[in-house]
């Protein structure tokens, strides 16, 4: 971006006051105030637009990640209890295949020879 001294400033007035003349100039400085005023205006709202906008995208972005992980959460707690249900059905098969196993080779009392 180019940047003006003092002294282009100053031979820029000089010049436009020496092809103007005096009784243009004032008028021409104030249509170039509200142009240059109008153009900042519009840089400036589209600057906040397109951060408001590029904010809103990361919003959005932490919302969906935050749904996936509630959702990956329910779903770990379900395997979990399927899991937990799982277990303690295979421990009570066990249980009843060890009894069952346990009376059948547990001698009988009335087979005995006396």
């Amino acid at each position: 971006m180019p940047s003006f001294g003092g002294y282009e400033i100053l031979v820029v007035m000089l010049a436009a006051l020496v092809i103007l003349g005096p009784t243009k100039l004032p008028e021409l400085a104030r249509t170039l105030g509200l142009w240059f005023g109008r153009i900042r205006r519009t840089y400036q709202n589209f600057k906040l637009e397109f951060e408001r906008e590029v904010g809103m995208d990361e919003i959005r972005q932490q919302l969906h990640n935050e749904k996936i992980m509630a959702e990956m959460k329910s779903l770990e707690s379900e395997t979990n209890s399927i899991l937990n249900e799982t277990d303690s059905a295979i421990q009570a098969a066990n249980s009843a295949v060890s009894d069952e196993t346990s009376d059948v080779f547990r001698p009988s009392k009335s087979n005995s020879v006396g």
